[in-house]
């Protein structure tokens, strides 16, 4: 069994207007909040789950899905003042019944469609990315906070942390009072490192309307396909077979 925490009472500002009246968690791709594409996702990986604590904010978007998800488990905590992921974390930590078990932390924004993760072992999710000055790097030993270099064999984290020792996982995010979740990932210990390739981001507009794009491919019909343009801010559906009738379909 593990117990999972979602921190989710950022104000996503980037984001905006999307977020103007909703939380970032409850932002929907093709109809269903990222929210749920997480705990769906949890739930794909591990039978048991003990306990899921969302961490929000100022909406009570969040809490309204919850109480009427089929997932029963799920209990909610306001963080106060917004001082950071690391802090939300604590908050949700400080919420569970059984700290001694596995925890998860899962952000709020992170869809990760990775079938049968090893939630409850040690390790963190990564993808290799271009743009090192946007996230937090990770080489295997040591965590560079948004780095003004790009930093050899490193990854980005993604949003996702696996702890097998749950009590020691509480009082690495207790024992810094810093605003990053790496800090608490540095007192903690060693974790495997694991890739991936089915993390996608909502973090800001453009991010999101590429997810959505990606999303949309998913559930198209064989022959047809779609692509985002980030420029112009456009999604294109293209026929793979370009005969008339597709072209003729989609026109109408």
């Amino acid at each position: 069994m593990i117990n999972v925490v979602i921190p989710a009472a950022g104000e996503a500002t980037r984001l905006k207007p999307l977020t103007s009246n909703c939380s970032k968690a409850m932002v929907r791709v093709h109809g269903k909040p990222t929210i749920e594409y997480i705990v769906e996702s949890i739930y794909k990986s591990v039978f048991d789950v003990a306990e899921i604590v969302i961490v929000d904010g100022k909406h009570n978007d969040i809490r309204d899905w919850a109480s009427k998800s089929k997932y029963k488990n799920i209990t909610c905590v306001k963080q106060g003042s917004l001082r950071g992921p690391r802090d939300a974390i604590l908050c949700g930590i400080d919420k569970l019944k059984d700290e001694s078990l596995p925890l998860v932390v899962w952000l709020g924004d992170a869809i990760i469609l990775e079938e049968d993760l090893p939630l409850g072992i040690d390790f963190l999710l990564t993808k290799k990315v271009d743009d090192h000055f946007a996230w937090c790097m990770w080489d295997g030993k040591k965590f560079y906070n948004k780095p003004k270099e790009t930093i050899q064999n490193a990854s980005a984290l993604v949003g996702l942390y696996s702890f097998s020792n749950g009590e020691r996982a509480a009082r690495a995010f207790s024992e810094t009072d810093g605003y990053d979740i790496s800090d608490a990932l540095e007192i903690y210990g060693d974790f495997n490192n694991m890739n991936t390739e089915k993390w996608y981001d909502i973090g800001d507009i453009a991010s999101y309307n590429k997810t959505c794009a990606t999303f949309l491919t998913f559930k198209a019909r064989e022959f047809n396909s779609f692509e985002y343009d980030s420029e112009l801010n456009v999604v294109t559906k293209i026929p793979k077979h370009k005969d008339e009738f597709a072209v003729r379909t989609i026109m109408n």
